[in-house]
């Protein structure tokens, strides 16, 4: 399973991960090792970036964007994107 297929089941299972394992067809611990592979986190509401987001970041280096235009389209400083893209923040809990 892709990342772009994982986050469309979660956003329409509005997060919930027991509904999104059952729209994409998968047991939980399919569902959890996928998530934990490609680095997709439950939104946290203090976090200024969402699940979402942070997963896009991080696609987004992986295709060659720089930390400048992604920072700029996520309204965070290009020091934020570097902890993101090298998980030293928004890490995946095991």
């Amino acid at each position: 399973m892709d990342s772009s297929q994982l986050l469309k089941g979660l956003s329409l299972a509005g997060w919930n991960r027991d509904r999104a394992a059952q729209l994409l067809g998968v047991s939980r611990a399919t569902l959890f090792r996928a998530m934990r592979e490609h680095g997709v986190e439950l939104p946290k509401s203090h976090a200024r970036l969402s699940a979402m987001d942070v997963s896009s970041i991080r696609v987004m280096a992986h295709q060659g964007h720089s930390q400048r235009s992604i920072a700029g389209r996520f309204s965070v400083s290009k020091s934020t994107v570097a902890s993101v893209v090298h998980h030293r923040t928004f890490k995946v809990t095991r």
